[in-house]
């Protein structure tokens, strides 16, 4: 956990920087398609998993939401505090343990922040417990494929590897660990959650992630929240 932690911290203000600099004032596809799931979001009260420099929550405040923020990286909070002043509810924490009450939000988004967990059913048990009954979690992670493309070992897809992921042209580099399809669609989620969309992308050429291939880089779900 330390260490994700100062890997955030060390890269914080270089990727906000690539970042803008690598879409130029155009919104990314990958929350294009976040707000395209998470909408009427007038009035309700919405937290962002992992919400680095604040952009995501500024856009959701625009829609009309009651807006809360968190991430590990106490540096990326000071990015958002930085870019958006206006965003007053934003902490630093950690999804696997998060600090708010039991059905405290409507809708919870996560743009690329679940993949960073080493468990990820215990993050999505935190996501389901602080929603509502009958709410909405849309969550994008790296897709599990293209974690294994990258492996500099490509032993096997199912091996646990830390894998480095350029961003932004390659300005910036994160690590994680490699996923399978399984430790997201679990027997767990399926059981506390009804999958109301799952879409693969991204469909434009131009994306975080450098390669001339074409394959998926991320894939998206829209949770609802089973009611008791």
């Amino acid at each position: 956990m330390k260490n994700k932690i100062a890997l955030y911290d060390r890269i914080a203000s270089q990727y906000v920087l690539s970042q803008k600099r690598f879409y130029r004032g155009r919104q990314d596809e990958a929350t294009r398609t976040i707000f395209s799931l998470a909408k009427n979001l007038k009035g309700k009260k919405l937290l962002d998993v992992g919400c680095g420099n604040g952009d995501q929550l500024a856009l959701a405040c625009k829609k009309g939401a009651e807006v809360y923020g968190i991430d590990i990286s106490p540096k990326m909070i000071g990015e958002a505090k930085r870019s958006h002043s206006f965003l007053n509810n934003l902490s630093v924490q950690d999804l696997n343990k998060l600090r708010f009450n039991n059905n405290s939000f409507d809708i919870v988004i996560s743009r690329f922040a679940l993949q960073h967990l080493d468990n990820v059913e215990k993050g999505l048990g935190e996501i389901w417990r602080v929603l509502k009954p009958g709410g909405t979690a849309v969550f994008l992670v790296g897709h599990p494929f293209m974690q294994f493309l990258i492996k500099k070992h490509k032993t096997s897809y199912f091996t646990k590897n830390i894998v480095s992921v350029p961003l932004y042209g390659n300005k910036v580099t994160v690590s994680e660990p490699a996923h399978t399809m399984s430790e997201y669609l679990t027997p767990w989620l399926f059981s506390h959650f009804k999958i109301v969309h799952f879409e693969e992308g991204p469909r434009h050429a131009k994306s975080e992630v450098k390669s001339l291939d074409r394959f998926p880089l991320y894939f998206v779900l829209e949770l609802r929240k089973n009611r008791a």
